[in-house]
């Protein structure tokens, strides 16, 4: 019976070693999670028309690529985050015009500055405008220029 015992003790101890030196991966469980793209579109009036009297001259079209890590054993990952841009000429005419865009979303804040030139009711794609993981379509997004030309 000692025998037994002691042999099945063995076994136990033997089994519980082989557990615990198997090296753990997280690698599996800390695969990042893309969630649902986010869009909002702003409209930019010409600053130099009449107050009453502004027509919309292009639309900056944002998208928001979002990916976390849903596993709880991966809270110290960060999570990938873009904010990409294209801008829609309105016009018929040539557009060449300087820009700031603003997000503000509590103390949430990115701004980017660009200048572009958009040919007559073309979309100019920008690329990446911020690595911000504060959701656009939550937050106050403001496009200001200060000067527009026609061509």
């Amino acid at each position: 019976m000692q025998i037994c015992f002691a042999f099945i003790s063995l076994l136990f101890m033997v089994s519980c070693v082989k557990e615990t030196t198997e090296p753990v991966t997280l690698s599996n469980k800390c695969t990042p999670t893309p969630l649902p793209s986010l869009m909002k579109s702003i409209n930019l009036s010409d600053p130099n028309t009449s107050a009453g009297n502004q027509p919309v001259v292009a639309v900056f079209k944002f998208s928001q690529e979002l990916e976390t890590y849903l596993d709880t054993n991966c809270k110290a990952m960060k999570p990938n985050c873009s904010v990409n841009l294209s801008i829609q000429n309105a016009t018929a005419k040539k557009l060449l015009f300087d820009y700031t865009i603003t997000y503000v979303a509590g103390g949430n804040t990115w701004q980017y500055q660009s200048y572009s030139i958009i040919e007559p009711n073309k979309l100019l794609d920008m690329g990446v405008v911020a690595k911000n993981c504060g959701w656009i379509s939550g937050g106050n997004i403001t496009v200001t220029t200060n000067n527009i030309t026609y061509q």
